[in-house]
């Protein structure tokens, strides 16, 4: 499994980082809850991903992620090379 995590900015210390996490069959999207009391978990299987995309510019990155089941993963702030790699990653197993 791999582990990626949210860049962290010194403006914005979140106490819990955005995480993806590449499986063997799966992408999983971790983020912070509203209250900072665990995460909210979105899980899609590779055989599901219908499209990838990356929105990047001088300050924000962002990877969406959907599935023919309309689950979408929005994770933001992860280094451009981090989300090109996940990309990658997941194209690989498609």
């Amino acid at each position: 499994m791999l582990q990626f995590k949210a860049a962290v900015k010194k403006s914005v210390t979140p106490i819990i980082p955005e995480m993806i996490e590449i499986t063997d069959r799966y992408v999983i999207h971790k983020k912070r809850k509203r209250y900072f009391l665990g995460y909210e978990t979105i899980t899609i299987l590779f055989s599901k991903i219908s499209s990838i995309e990356i929105n990047a510019n001088a300050t924000n990155t962002e990877l969406i992620i959907q599935s023919v089941e309309e689950d979408i993963i929005k994770a933001h702030r992860f280094a451009l090379e981090d989300t090109i790699k996940i990309k990658q990653l997941i194209e690989s197993q498609l």
